[in-house]
């Protein structure tokens, strides 16, 4: 989602933390990840890439320490790192990118369909289910004060003009990128099949290819528990979100193995 365009101010302050950023990684292994919001509940941040990356680097013995809460000025993505002195934008490539440097090789325990199969499943969640799941946290005036709770309390003096402010630019988007031109029902109902469709191929696995992770249980574990922590927030037609049980139980399985112990989803 596009945010305002910066102050020239502002521009300049982020241009300046950028290349300090880039100084500090340029000649070392150093990784910086940016856009982490932590709040108090079971996960990492709201964003879904970020529980994605988090696990990753966890998983992979891949040290990584938490930069600035600030967005990448060239694509407006959070959230993002700086590494050898760039600043990389994109999750996934993020992950191709450092696994490579690292001589970490990526599902080699994977066939040519399952990891078509993962493909399909990461494109459908990453550019679907979050865009449904986005609707869901601000498609109501009574879900997004909800949502800014979590992070500044229930003092309406502070989230109220937060809300005002970001809660008509997020709906606006979302009916340009398409997902805000549905009903409430058919949103649950986009959600619910997204979610028995994931629940159906899990079946029995311990995790979605059996007994070891893959990167889609990565990308699963950051969209999924991102959501997955705000139970308080119903789908805007007034229904629970679905399957909380079974979801649940998948994410804090996925963060054990990446993390080593349950880190955040300790409730």
């Amino acid at each position: 989602l596009r945010l305002p365009e910066a102050t020239p101010q502002q521009a300049k302050k982020t241009q300046e933390t950028l290349d300090r950023y880039a100084s500090l990684t340029r000649d070392t292994n150093m990784i910086f990840l940016h856009g982490i919001a932590r709040w108090n509940l079971n996960h990492p941040g709201p964003i879904p890439a970020s529980g994605k990356l988090e696990a990753f680097f966890a998983y992979n013995g891949i040290d990584y320490e938490l930069g600035e809460l600030m967005v990448h000025p060239a694509s407006n993505k959070i959230p993002f790192i700086s590494y050898k002195g760039e600043h990389l934008a994109d999750s996934q490539q993020t992950m191709v990118k450092v696994a490579k440097d690292f001589g970490v090789e990526i599902d080699p325990h994977l066939t040519e369909v399952q990891k078509a199969i993962s493909f399909a499943f990461r494109t459908a969640t990453e550019e679907k289910l979050l865009f449904v799941d986005l609707h869901r946290r601000w498609g109501t005036e009574e879900n997004a004060k909800r949502l800014l709770a979590h992070f500044w309390g229930e003092d309406e003096e502070v989230t109220e003009p937060a809300r005002l402010k970001a809660q008509p630019l997020v709906l606006e988007q979302l009916w340009s990128q398409g997902t805000g031109r549905f009903d409430y029902d058919v949103l649950y109902e986009m959600y619910k099949e997204h979610i028995e469709a994931l629940l159906m191929f899990l079946g029995n696995n311990t995790y979605f290819f059996g007994n070891e992770l893959s990167t889609i249980d990565f990308s699963l574990y950051g969209a999924l528990g991102s959501s997955y922590a705000l139970p308080d927030i119903k789908c805007p037609n007034g229904e629970e979100i679905p399957y909380q049980k079974e979801v649940v139980d998948y994410v804090k399985r996925v963060e054990k193995a990446a993390f080593g112990e349950l880190l955040f989803w300790t409730n």
